[in-house]
């Protein structure tokens, strides 16, 4: 078969040249030699055969790649010892549970309420009369209104004074506003998770010291791993970790023993690569035989003079120059994550919400570069996300995304829907925040997981997360409403039997 292709190939480019060729010759009244001939009606031919021929290699090799690439998603670091195929099959397919989530943007000061704008559409970003472009016409963003920016600033003084006694040469002269607005936003996220962690006090503060007796750590620890926004100097970054410690003790006294916060450096990270960071320390500790819970936190803000004089220098900024540029916004979110096998927080409580493994890669491309948005990665991270919770994609109630509607992240959400969630209506079934929020950075990750998992919570069905708001990095997951079932032996059960291997690659 492959040979009379070839060879049908071969005649239309012969037959395609010769009348070509006979034409140009009888137009010019060319006097044929027997080496034009040759080289016009033999030799042309053939050249031109190798040539298609060699460009449909390289085609297939670059696809090639391509797909090893949306495929080549970063894995937990492996144990020492080779893991039976059954250890390595149930880390595939484990889950972690939502203890908690919160939410603070312009659009909402909770997740039930960004559900809501999202299903609404509204509050859009708008005007800031505050806010001016190069041309002195106000810049379009999601801005939160009015924020208490001097307690966040008094809050920033007493960690940085601590951050000089201990580092003198980290300490910034003055915290920026891009840094005050972020942790003005995630502080009422933070104070909402740690506040749920008052329901295991058995865990993470040490029973009672008896006279006479050695203190006692904590039995778990709260692993706390950060995302601080985009372009912050280190010197700043130094303050946001300072400042967050201090919070953290702060609103843990009671709840938290000091020592059982274990919290890591974090940097600029976009969403998807915090959760992969989640997903690895996770699979760390379940090795170990840990079962501590995680903290995941995210700010950012756009929202600054400083923010849009540096995007409209570099013509990304929304406006009439630039229809599918950046609309500036800020938000904040906290994740409260656990293994399966955490206990509820009260013996009659509600089953909370189990999130699968993740499925994250990082496009070639970037989707605000030039060109065709290629949706083949988000449909693939979705295929694999699927796989990892052993689902068909028409067991999916809906999708929740940080897309937005104006620049390339629109076209490629819907082709990934399209691919691999055809039986989803885009307006019924489809949460979509990206629009309400501007940029958020990490942020919008985590709000686009919190949208899913709640919206699975109250229909009692699967729902799956896309992450499309960073320029190069992508993932998708799936929420369950509650704990998945035992794994149905059953191969034709799951997405990929038919002959691919499922979840080629989850994290």
């Amino acid at each position: 078969m492959r040979f009379l292709r070839g060879l049908g190939l071969f005649i239309a480019i012969t037959c395609l040249v010769w009348v070509g060729v006979l034409w140009h010759w009888q137009a010019t009244r060319r006097d044929m030699s027997v080496e034009d001939i040759v080289v016009y009606l033999g030799a042309l031919p053939l050249v031109l055969f190798v040539l298609v021929l060699a460009a449909r290699w390289a085609w297939r090799g670059a696809a090639a790649k391509a797909s090893a690439a949306a495929a080549a998603v970063a894995a937990p670091a492996a144990p020492a010892a080779q893991p039976a195929a059954g250890a390595d099959e149930a880390a595939r397919h484990a889950t972690m549970q939502l203890l908690a989530a919160h939410v603070c943007c312009a659009a909402a000061a909770s997740v039930d309420e960004l559900l809501g704008a999202a299903e609404a559409g509204q509050p859009r970003p708008a005007l800031q009369a505050g806010l001016l472009d190069a041309g002195g016409l106000p810049v379009l963003a999601a801005a939160v209104a009015e924020p208490p920016l001097e307690a966040a600033t008094q809050a920033l003084e007493e960690a940085a004074a601590e951050l000089a006694r201990l580092h003198p040469a980290d300490t910034p002269a003055a915290p920026s506003e891009t840094l005050v607005r972020a942790l003005v936003l995630l502080a009422a996220p933070l104070a909402d998770a740690v506040a749920v962690l008052a329901a295991w006090p058995g865990r993470l503060l040490p029973p009672e010291r008896l006279p006479g007796q050695p203190a006692q750590p904590a039995s778990h620890r709260v692993r706390v791993l950060p995302a601080w926004p985009a372009g912050l100097p280190e010197a700043e970054l130094a303050l946001a970790r300072a400042w967050l410690r201090q919070q953290l003790l702060v609103l843990g006294e009671g709840l938290v023993h000091p020592d059982a916060w274990v919290v890591q450096p974090g940097g600029s990270a976009s969403g998807p690569e915090l959760w992969l960071e989640a997903d690895r320390l996770h699979a760390s500790l379940q090795r170990e035989g840990l079962d501590d819970p995680l903290l995941l936190l995210a700010c950012h803000s756009d929202v600054t003079e400083a923010a849009v004089r540096q995007l409209g220098d570099a013509g990304q900024l929304f406006g009439s120059a630039c229809p599918k540029g950046v609309i500036p916004g800020e938000a904040a979110a906290a994740l409260l994550l656990a293994g399966p096998d955490w206990p509820p927080a009260a013996p009659d409580a509600p089953p909370y919400p189990h999130l699968h493994r993740a499925a994250v890669a990082r496009r070639d491309k970037s989707v605000d570069a030039a060109g065709r948005t290629s949706a083949d990665l988000a449909a693939e991270l979705l295929r694999q996300a699927l796989a990892a919770a052993r689902l068909a994609p028409d067991a999916v109630a809906g999708l929740a995304d940080d897309a937005d509607q104006h620049s390339a992240r629109a076209p490629e959400l819907y082709g990934a829907m399209v691919a691999q969630l055809p039986h989803l209506d885009a307006a019924e079934d489809h949460r979509m925040a990206g629009h309400l929020l501007g940029r958020a950075g990490a942020a919008g990750t985590l709000a686009a997981v919190a949208m899913a998992a709640r919206c699975a919570a109250a229909g009692g069905k699967p729902w799956l997360a896309l992450a499309v708001g960073d320029a190069h990095w992508r993932l998708a997951l799936v929420a369950r409403p509650e704990a998945p079932p035992p794994a149905d032996d059953g191969a034709s059960t799951r997405p990929g039997a038919a002959g691919e291997p499922p979840n080629k690659n989850t994290t």
